[in-house]
């Protein structure tokens, strides 16, 4: 299906002429006429050029010396541009002068009225040596006096006799250029040339991201080719870097697209004519300067050493108009000496056109920006302003969700509200392999993406590395530390919320179920990451964590298989606790259930059975009550409820009240066995009775779709949003269906109506007849949904269906004539 989307045309309108009575032309002579150009024209500099040429070589006939306001020349690897176009408000521009289709002279014109010195000429000497061939020649003129150096010494040029011959041995001696007058070249013009080492240094970013642009061999790298979602830390750090400032630090969890963030400030720096952006890969060992130097030398074949590198850095530091900005990634703690090396570069021994911007982990940030006791800043904390970045916003999302749909990737109503499409890595994954899915077909054909992805993008991943199997072999290495570490009681509370979040693993939990050699590996080659936890200790971070997720299903279903030969209620249990413990939890548990069921023997439909017998139960918050609750960035919550209706909130020990009101307030307890139970339901499955196998999940999806309270997992940014939902008699709440499809279940039931031509109408009657208002408006959103796929086989089914059977039992049971308004 593809999604269409009307468009906005402003229409501009042309205005005639002035009226008479105010057109220069038709009034008398003594009306004075001013130029509406001051600047520069093209027109002004080819006659300026062609002035200078005919002043520096008088014998040379017209038209025998061509000029070029614009011209390239290979610096080290890469092809610069030279544009003196663009650079008419400088007091000197360079012009490559041309005799028989060859360089003959690199021209300075410097502007009118500017005497020569003798610093003239460095910068011309500079571009004559690099370009190809060399010219031989540097005519450095004001208009009115004329200097020309020999390009292969740098002295004054005074032929005996300015002939054909004496070009030909200036020719041979240019082409004679010693690589140590190349190296100078480029000292000169890395130094002295913002319009060169501007893009020079974008160069060296462009390739180095380019390196680290993930591929179907190397998909552990941070940056995809094809998907950059704007985030508002960008243009933070960009609003900063206008205004001055020296050092920002960019702060997130893992994962959270920090390295992302900074390409995009490459990109967005790539046109701008007073910043450039030099993107370093920072904590790859030896320093940033050493790193730096490193980029340098391997992109621009300028070998420079880490002093080298400092001395240059200094000497742009005091140019004025222009800035470079240095962008670390990737800073650890550990990293001492980049971290010396960076409190240096954000000194006052630099200049203020020197910026720094380092991205780092929140705990790292947490280690970096304070002293050792953790009692006041440290030098970087002192003067660096922090910008963070997360999950997606709801302005970002918008913005990604925009950037899909130009990829013929649409999401469905009720995204907005999953936790999933907030996480950076997750768009990405699925960006990938709707590229993949929709390549080679023509430009009509689009894809419709669910508003939950649940164990769909566990498939995805499995098609991506079906053939990896080493990889994944270290994976479910992974899997079972992830598994085992998160069932340790001991954990300190602070990393329990952060192992519900992401791939976070104590490294002690790693040894026991990983070859050591397996983990240097997985370091070596990008896939985890090593850190330092404040009170955990020594961490691994995954880096693909949709392959951690998985093989973790992998791992919980040979589990699921051993236990279910013993007790069901303690297994069925245990693999709820898995679910309400891992990250992705309950899309794993529901995974490993489908997987253990593919198995040899099977899986007993006992224990779906004795998860059904596991409802969510609703729970009245106590007045008085004290609750407590670890947030995702570790910090600890206190909520406690008092008699006058209000609630103190305590934050890392600062404290909040708000008004509760006078309603009661209400959590649900064990909610994972049904929610995994919804996703379940999700997957067409079958079981054995005594009338061979039945199709069982449509039955399935008709007992959770009773569930009285919603079911959706608990956890990502929008955790703490309230979902849109109404309050029914008896304690029911359902989700109000402007929200769109937000639950797995409801999911589970449009993707059963979609398909289900031979039984749907029973379905539904069955439904209908049910008597459960939880039921009835799960049914009536998802065929809703179905009803507005305009181009869907099904889409007018749905609409009678709606009209003739859902919507009169809804109103029956809901005691009302039509929907009341949300409660949000």
């Amino acid at each position: 299906m593809r999604s269409s989307a009307s468009a906005n045309y402003s229409r501009w309108h042309r205005f005639g002429g002035l009226p008479s009575e105010m057109n220069p032309r038709t009034q008398g002579s003594n009306m004075p006429i001013k130029r509406a150009t001051t600047k520069e024209t093209e027109a002004d500099l080819e006659a300026r050029a062609r002035a200078a040429i005919k002043l520096a070589f008088p014998w040379v006939p017209d038209g025998a010396i061509k000029h070029q306001i614009k011209f390239t020349f290979k610096f080290g690897r890469q092809i610069l541009e030279v544009d003196a176009g663009k650079s008419r408000i400088e007091a000197r521009l360079d012009i490559l002068l041309e005799k028989d289709d060859k360089p003959l002279a690199i021209m300075e014109l410097k502007r009118p009225g500017l005497t020569l010195t003798g610093d003239d000429g460095a910068q011309g000497l500079s571009y004559a040596r690099l370009v190809q061939p060399p010219a031989p020649l540097v005519v450095v003129t004001n208009g009115t006096d004329v200097r020309i150096l020999e390009t292969s010494t740098g002295n004054p040029w005074q032929p005996t006799t300015a002939t054909e011959e004496a070009f030909k041995e200036l020719i041979t001696q240019a082409n004679r250029v010693a690589g140590a007058d190349i190296r100078h070249a480029i000292d000169t013009l890395m130094g002295t040339t913002p319009n060169v080492w501007m893009q020079a240094v974008r160069r060296v970013s462009t390739e180095t991201i380019e390196e680290l642009t993930a591929s179907s061999d190397e998909p552990a790298l941070p940056f995809a080719a094809d998907f950059l979602a704007p985030r508002a830390a960008t243009h933070l750090l960009w609003r900063n870097l206008v205004v001055g400032e020296k050092l920002l630090v960019l702060q997130g969890p893992p994962l959270a697209g920090k390295s992302n963030v900074l390409r995009e400030l490459c990109a967005r720096t790539e046109q701008s004519d007073a910043l450039a952006t030099l993107y370093v890969e920072a904590g790859v060992g030896g320093g940033v300067l050493q790193t730096l130097a490193d980029a340098i030398s391997r992109s621009l074949s300028w070998p420079v050493s880490p002093q080298e590198a400092r001395d240059w850095l200094n000497r742009i530091s005091n140019h004025d108009g222009v800035r470079l900005v240095l962008a670390f990634d990737g800073l650890r703690a550990a990293d001492t000496a980049s971290v010396r090396e960076i409190e240096d570069l954000s000194s006052n021994a630099f200049g203020p056109s020197l910026a720094v911007v380092v991205a780092m982990d929140d705990a790292v940030a947490q280690s970096v920006l304070k002293t050792p006791n953790q009692l006041s800043l440290s030098p970087l904390g002192r003067r660096s302003k922090v910008v963070s970045v997360g999950h997606l916003r709801d302005g970002e999302f918008k913005l990604a969700r925009a950037l899909l749909g130009q990829r013929r990737l649409y999401l469905m109503n009720g995204a907005e509200m999953a936790p999933e499409y907030r996480e950076p890595w997750v768009l990405r994954a699925i960006s990938g392999s709707g590229q993949a899915a929709l390549k080679g077909k023509p430009e009509t054909r689009a894809l419709s993406l669910p508003s939950l992805l649940g164990p769909r993008l566990l498939e995805v991943v499995r098609k991506r590395f079906a053939q990896d199997h080493e990889l994944r072999r270290r994976f479910r290495g992974l899997a079972r530390s992830m598994i085992a570490d998160a069932q340790d009681q001991s954990r300190p509370p602070e990393i329990v919320l952060q192992q519900l979040e992401m791939g976070i693993i104590r490294r002690t939990a790693v040894k026991a179920e990983l070859e050591p050699d397996d983990l240097q590996w997985l370091i070596d080659h990008g896939f985890v990451r090593p850190g330092m936890h404040d009170v955990a200790g020594a961490t691994i971070l995954v880096r693909l964590p949709e392959l951690l997720a998985s093989e973790m299903a992998h791992a919980l279903a040979d589990e699921l298989v051993k236990r279910s030969k013993e007790d069901l209620h303690e297994t069925a249990a245990w693999i709820a606790g898995a679910a309400s413990n891992l990250p992705l939890g309950e899309v794993v548990a529901a995974q490993a259930i489908v997987d253990a069921a593919k198995r040899p023997n099977g899986l007993p439909v006992g224990l779906i059975s004795a998860l059904v017998a596991m409802p969510p139960e609703r729970e009245v918050l106590d007045t008085g009550g004290h609750y407590a609750m670890v947030l995702p960035n570790g910090a600890m919550m206190d909520i406690k409820f008092q008699p006058d209706g209000k609630g103190v909130v305590v934050i890392d020990g600062e404290q909040h009240e708000i008004d509760l009101g006078d309603e009661e307030q209400v959590t649900y307890k064990n909610i994972h066995p049904w929610l995994i139970l919804s996703h379940v339901a999700s997957t067409p499955f079958e079981v054995m009775g005594d009338h061979g196998a039945v199709r069982e999940d449509p039955n399935l999806l008709l007992q959770i779709g009773t569930c009285r309270v919603p079911l959706r997992g608990n956890r990502g940014p929008q955790s703490l949003r309230m979902l849109p939902t109404l309050d029914m008699h008896d304690g029911v709440s359902i989700v109000h269906s402007d929200a769109g499809v937000i639950e797995p279940v409801t999911l589970g039931i449009l993707d059963y109506l979609s398909a289900a031509e031979d039984q749907a109408d029973n379905w539904v009657a069955t439904a209908a007849s049910s008597g459960s208002v939880a039921l009835l408006s799960r049914v009536h959103i998802a065929l809703g949904v179905l009803a507005g796929f305009e181009t869907h086989a099904r889409s007018g089914w749905a609409k009678a269906q709606l009209k003739a059977v859902i919507l009169p039992k809804l109103r029956e049971a809901m005691g009302d004539t039509e929907e009341p308004s949300p409660r949000i």
